[in-house]
């Protein structure tokens, strides 16, 4: 299952660091950013 950017969130909200969960999301969505663009570009 594609993890969302909401699952990631939901998942780590609860853990130990919120700074480290924001970490984790924000580089999600940058990869999430540059696979699309990477796709864009092959169109």
């Amino acid at each position: 299952m594609l993890q969302t950017p909401e699952n990631t969130w939901e998942s780590t909200k609860s853990g130990t660091d919120g700074r480290e969960a924001l970490a984790a999301r924000h580089k999600f969505r940058r990869s999430i950013a540059r696979w699309l663009s990477r796709h864009i570009a092959a169109e």
